[in-house]
């Protein structure tokens, strides 16, 4: 798409020259109710605008915490995505609870028919349903595939 991309990680970046960390490193806590992890970003600056992607939302523990971290220093955040939901757990309610923003899914997994083993929810099953962000990207493909292709140029919406 030719952007610049970020990554957020595991690991904190020190230079292997001046053992130094960047000035521009951004360390993100995550906290459970049982533990703190920490996550690292970098290259990002104030006033910069960020897609933020994330392949599976569970609880939204992580992307809730990245985007405080970004906000709090400046970065603005202009959308979110994830590939899957997993829609039992509310992760997408508890990133727009706790930071306004919504969070875009292609496909939403559910737990089906949960039965009770050993103090356990065993799930039988799972349901996909396919959002109306993917049901619309594949009508976008379909009419891309009627559309002649004309060497050197591309065609979006």
């Amino acid at each position: 798409a030719g952007k610049p991309m970020a990554i957020v990680g595991k690991r904190r970046y020190v230079d292997d020259i001046t053992g130094r960390e960047p000035m521009w490193q951004i360390e993100i806590a995550k906290r459970t109710g049982y533990a703190v992890s920490y996550m690292y970003a970098n290259a990002l600056l104030p006033r910069d605008n960020v897609f933020i992607y994330e392949p599976i939302i569970s609880t939204g523990g992580t992307l809730c915490a990245v985007i405080k971290a970004l906000e709090g220093r400046g970065i603005a955040i202009v959308d979110a995505m994830a590939v899957i939901e997993k829609v039992d757990y509310q992760g997408v309610e508890r990133v727009k609870r706790e930071t306004g923003h919504d969070v875009k899914t292609l496909l939403q997994v559910r737990l089906i028919n949960v039965k009770e083993t050993d103090g356990f929810g065993c799930p039988t099953g799972t349901e996909v349903v396919k959002t109306p962000y993917l049901r619309r990207a594949e009508e976008w493909a379909r009419e891309a595939r009627r559309q002649p292709i004309h060497a050197g140029t591309a065609r979006f919406r």
